[in-house]
C-alpha cells in the first residue's frame, strides 16, 4: 500500500476527531452537535461572558476572544483551597483547635444536661 493510499485514512480520523468535543468531566468524546455528555450528562459547552461565544468547557480560555471561561462555583472553592493550602498561620490553628475544643465541650455539656433532665 502506498503513503498516498494511507493519508487519506488519516486524515478522515483527524476529521472525525476534530469534529468531536471532548467532556471535561468524564473525557469521552462526543459528536459536535450534542449538548451534554453521552456518558455522563454534563454539560459540553459554555457561553463566554465577554463575547457570548459558545465554547466548550474542555478549554480553560474562548476560542473566540481568547480571555478565560467562567469555571463552576466548587471550581473556584477547589481551586483557591489548593492555593492557600499549607498556608496557615500560628492564629489560625490555634482558633481552630480551641474552636473544635469549644463545640466538643458544648456537645458533652448538652448531653450531660439531657441525661440529668431525665
Amino acid at each position: 500500500m502506498s503513503t498516498s493510499e494511507t493519508t487519506p485514512n488519516i486524515e478522515n480520523k483527524n476529521n472525525r476527531a476534530e469534529r468531536r468535543v471532548l467532556c471535561p468531566k468524564c473525557e469521552h468524546l462526543n459528536a459536535l452537535e450534542r449538548d451534554v455528555c453521552s456518558r455522563c450528562g454534563s454539560r459540553l459547552y459554555i457561553c463566554c461572558r465577554h463575547c457570548g461565544t459558545k465554547a466548550d468547557r474542555a478549554h480553560p480560555n474562548c476560542r473566540g476572544c481568547g480571555k478565560p471561561l467562567p469555571t463552576s462555583v466548587w471550581a473556584s472553592i477547589k481551586s483557591d483551597f489548593k492555593r492557600s493550602l499549607g498556608k496557615l498561620r500560628i492564629e489560625q490553628i490555634i482558633l481552630l483547635v480551641l474552636g473544635i475544643g469549644l463545640g466538643f465541650a458544648l456537645i458533652v455539656y448538652f448531653i450531660e444536661m439531657s441525661s440529668s433532665v431525665e
